[in-house]
């Protein structure tokens, strides 16, 4: 069966984006030209981030927030503001071609009742992890730290991230980054939209909980990649702050839990976990490479520790 390409809305949301939003943009121009919608919100840049939007993609609806709102809120912004049937969340950071994203586009109109997610590629190849997988269920969680979700079999072994071996072909996650998502417009006036009950970070996880809980699908593709520079979205330095696994743990208390107990045990798996990264990047900062960058992870990561063990 032939399934109708319908207009698609990108939503890219940005903030002192100017130094990666040149690349970005860039495929989606011919898509532009096509019909399809460009749509960028911006939290109060301070750089160039929208003369070179608006010198790229002319046509580009801009969206300029007085303040820094966060960047939930700033897709659902996007989101009521667009015309198409087909909204892709796309951040700034991330690259694709305009044949891939035409085959997202197209794959989403075959799959109506489905979120779909690209495989997301790194370009420093430092992440030996799927940006996609299973919710943070304890279990998943003590199956991701403890290793054992590397291990090739049964899909109840998965964690929390999947591996590469876990996903050569097309199949269903329980989440997938918000980096690059396809959502059909109907499916996302079903379920909501993101959540806005934090700044960034776990509200990709959190809406996908909400569109499986609602019986669609979250679909991905590794057939089709996309490129990510995690991190880079701005012009700031790479961050310290835990926001991404404190709001995972806020996430699992709230939405998850079955217990007090649990959530204790949670929070002590991950962040031991995450403290014993940052001891295997001290190990390998003492070997022949990029010393000063390992070093740098150790400390990120046993801040991300420290962090997690504080969560109330």
């Amino acid at each position: 069966m032939n399934h109708q390409v319908g207009r698609g809305s990108f939503i890219i949301v940005t903030y002192n984006s100017e130094s990666v939003i040149a690349g970005c943009l860039a495929p989606l121009v011919d898509l532009a030209l096509a019909g399809h919608e460009v749509i960028i919100v911006d939290n109060n840049s301070h750089d160039e981030t929208l003369t070179i939007c608006a010198k790229l993609i002319p046509t580009a609806k801009i969206i300029r927030n007085p303040n820094n709102d966060g960047f939930a809120k700033a897709v659902n912004i996007g989101v009521a503001a667009s015309a198409g049937s087909t909204i892709v969340l796309l951040n700034p950071d991330a690259v694709g071609t305009a044949e891939s994203f035409n085959q997202l586009l197209k794959s989403s109109a075959e799959s109506p009742r489905a979120v779909i997610a690209p495989m997301i590629v790194h370009p420093e190849h430092r992440l030996s992890v799927v940006s996609a997988g299973r919710q943070p269920k304890l279990r998943r969680m003590i199956l991701h730290y403890s290793g054992l979700a590397r291990l090739a079999g049964p899909r109840f072994l998965e964690g929390h991230y999947l591996y590469p071996h876990q996903a050569k072909s097309d199949r269903n996650v329980e989440w997938a980054t918000g980096a690059c998502l396809v959502i059909p417009k109907d499916l996302w006036l079903a379920v909501g939209g993101l959540t806005e009950r934090w700044f960034m970070y776990a509200e990709d996880i959190e809406f996908c909980h909400r569109v499986v809980s609602a019986g669609y699908t979250v679909r991905l593709l590794p057939g089709i990649e996309i490129s990510h520079a995690a991190g880079t979205g701005t012009s700031e330095p790479k961050s310290m702050k835990a926001d991404w696994i404190v709001n995972l743990w806020h996430f699992y208390n709230d939405d998850l839990s079955p217990s007090r107990a649990a959530s204790s045990l949670w929070k002590f798996v991950v962040s031991a976990g995450l403290l014993s990264r940052a001891a295997y990047y001290a190990l390998r900062a003492v070997t022949p490479g990029d010393k000063l960058a390992w070093l740098h992870e150790s400390r990120r990561f046993r801040a991300f520790s420290t962090a997690m063990l504080r969560a109330k």
